[in-house]
């Protein structure tokens, strides 16, 4: 299962695959783990199953990620898979995505200008 890297407010593609085609169909169940990136928070959880067909090596999963508007720097979840039949010897992949922050989340620091009426003082005669 692939890495991916990508903008908070796009789709993390994940590839599942196999590194030679199969005779028979792979199929994987797969699950978002969080990890600094919440479910429901910062991606749209996913828990499904896919099928690598026979004679081909690969399939994509899309995990939406969610601009919250709020600068939290680089956050990961992971990708979980468990090989439920097929032909493989590897049948707990894991894959990570990172979700890059908007630089225009970044907080800035202002300090605004003020004007103060001078206080005048009665005048007694």
């Amino acid at each position: 299962m692939s890495d991916v890297t990508v903008a908070e407010g796009s789709e993390a593609v994940f590839v599942v695959s196999i590194d030679n085609p199969s005779t028979e169909d792979v199929v994987v169940d797969v699950v978002t783990v969080p990890g600094s990136a919440l479910a429901g928070d910062d991606y749209t959880p996913v828990t499904t199953t896919v099928t690598i067909p026979a004679g081909q090596t690969s399939v994509e999963v899309a995990v939406s990620t969610l601009n919250d508007d709020l600068y939290e720097g680089e956050e990961q979840f992971t990708l979980e898979g468990t090989v439920t039949s097929g032909n493989t010897s590897n049948t707990d992949p894991v894959g990570t995505a990172t979700i890059t922050d908007n630089p225009d989340d970044l907080p800035e620091v202002s300090i605004s200008d003020v004007t103060v009426a001078r206080a005048v003082k009665p005048c007694l005669l």
